[in-house]
């Protein structure tokens, strides 16, 4: 992996950099039209190595103003970018370690070459790929096969007859996960402990269960 990465040419650098680029672009104008303007339209069709600098500037300052305040900077030292910060430096401590995985060089980048920086790789390259979303939505669609529900974010739920189902289930999940991609724990609960789980939101969906089932996560 580490002579193919010390092979990479310009060509493929720049190729992978405009992907990434309009990939980012394209997700900023989703959360744009999800949540706060209908209309937003950021194209990503006059891009091009010679200009891509400018125009992602240009793109990432319509984004953020309209996700916060008119004429917000990154650079401002407010809480808005402090609070940003500390998510990046959470997502780059992560990404980090799952190039280390792949035993790539983290000082050498596609597009950062800043010599005082030993994570040009890693701050090269923050979107995820569309292999891994396409890997995590089979994940979920094959966890609802399987009768889990969304309890929360990122956490689902199965009421299991009782323990001795509890070991055939995880074979069951062995079976459908990537063992390289994710994290994934389990964890079995009684009925009496899963409803002595403090609820401290003001959300009123709340679970109750009263029969004698094993809870699995």
């Amino acid at each position: 992996m580490i002579e193919k990465q010390l092979s990479w040419d310009n060509n493929i650098k720049n190729e992978i950099w405009i992907n990434i680029i309009k990939n980012k672009i394209y997700l900023q104008e989703k959360l744009l039209k999800r949540y706060i303007v209908d209309n937003i339209v950021l194209t990503t069709n006059d891009i091009d190595i010679t200009n891509i600098d400018i125009i992602e500037a240009n793109r990432a300052r319509t984004y953020f103003s309209n996700l916060f305040y008119k004429d917000f900077r990154r650079r401002e030292d407010n809480d808005i970018n402090k609070y940003l910060n500390y998510s990046y430096s959470i997502i780059a401590s992560n990404l980090t370690r799952e190039l280390h995985k792949y035993s790539l060089i983290i000082e050498i980048g596609i597009h950062h070459i800043n010599n005082t920086n030993s994570f040009n790789l890693t701050y090269d390259l923050p979107q995820k790929a569309k292999k891994d979303k396409r890997y995590y939505n089979k994940f979920k669609k094959d966890l609802t096969k399987n009768g889990y529900g969304l309890f929360q974010k990122s956490v689902y739920l199965k009421y299991l007859r009782n323990i001795r189902y509890y070991k055939l289930e995880i074979n069951k999940i062995k079976k459908i996960i990537d063992p390289d991609i994710g994290d994934i724990k389990i964890l079995p609960l009684t009925i009496n402990q899963f409803n002595n789980i403090e609820n401290i939101t003001n959300n009123t969906n709340t679970y109750n269960i009263k029969n004698e089932e094993i809870l699995h996560f």
